[in-house]
């Protein structure tokens, strides 16, 4: 291409930009759209603050909202304890809330964790300790498995253990007597442990 070609064909690009970029600056704020960012491509709207507080959308379809210390969103005064006052939806992919420096903190009446896929799953996971503290704790399905790499203790003050279909199994490693049925029950869950620690 010749020095002139170039010329042409970088003008034809700076002419489509600058006919749908536009900017407007007001007092504390301004408004912008069709400028390039490097991490969302073009904007469609953005208004933001002279300190860095803003609302983003983007034509590739990202939206943000900034704010520097704190966001709060606020609904259902005029809501009965039937409606949805606040519904935050995905329509595909994930949704991530995270606090990189502090707690995370679900509170209400009650509080509902349910997976919904056939072989979902609901995870729980803490590099030192679960702890779950209740009046009345119930646990139900069609199989459980507890198990530990190392100590396990479970006490109480009147203990029931109860086997509908046969009667109750236990042994240790220091028993060779115990039938291979045994010892496949024990692998088992083993490695039903090991499979569950490292989900």
């Amino acid at each position: 291409m010749t020095e002139d070609e170039i010329k042409k064909l970088v003008q034809g690009e700076l002419d489509q930009f600058a006919k749908n970029y536009y900017r407007r600056n007001y007092p504390n704020f301004n408004m912008t759209s069709g400028h390039i960012s490097e991490a969302h491509g073009v904007s469609e709207y953005i208004v933001a603050t002279d300190t860095g507080q803003s609302i983003q959308f983007y034509k590739q379809g990202n939206g943000k909202i900034v704010a520097r210390k704190s966001l709060e969103l606020v609904a259902g005064d005029k809501a009965t304890n039937k409606d949805v006052s606040i519904s935050i939806r995905a329509e595909d992919g994930h949704i991530v809330i995270e606090a990189l420096e502090g707690d995370l903190t679900l509170r209400g009446n009650n509080v509902i964790l349910e997976a919904t896929d056939a072989e979902g799953a609901i995870v729980s996971k803490s590099p030192k300790v679960f702890h779950v503290k209740s009046p009345e704790i119930e646990l139900q399905g069609t199989k459980i498995t507890a198990s530990s790499t190392m100590d396990t203790l479970i006490a109480a003050g009147e203990l029931s253990l109860y086997s509908e279909s046969g009667p109750i199994k236990q042994g240790d490693g220091t028993q060779p007597i115990i039938g291979s049925s045994v010892f496949e029950t024990v692998f088992n869950v083993v490695d039903k442990a090991r499979a569950f620690f490292n989900v």
